[in-house]
């Protein structure tokens, strides 16, 4: 069918328009899927030890993480979050003292 201009195929209120009444979008089954298979691979326990066997799945689990929230919510969590991180390794033995 061509749409017409405004790039809408049926008027408001076409019986024919969107899904048929008690179909569940995609969206929910996909998700309901998801959690389904979180909780056999060993839920919150198993996605923690996964995020902190390395620093490469702690990276992965952030950036999923944060690509999750809500995009307002994203500005408040930058504040939290600080910009610079420095990690410094510390020996053993302490350094010499300066002279």
């Amino acid at each position: 069918m061509p749409r017409k201009a405004g790039g809408k195929p049926f008027t408001k209120g076409d019986p024919r328009a969107g899904r048929p009444k008690g179909c569940q979008n995609k969206f929910t089954n996909l998700k309901e899927s998801v959690l389904s298979v979180y909780l056999r691979m060993g839920g919150e326990d198993a996605l923690f030890d996964w995020a902190d066997k390395s620093d490469h799945n702690r990276r992965d689990f952030f950036a999923w993480m944060l690509s999750m929230l809500p995009k307002d919510q994203l500005l408040k969590v930058e504040n939290i979050i600080p910009k610079k991180i420095i990690v410094r390794k510390y020996d053993d033995k302490p350094d010499a003292p300066a002279k």
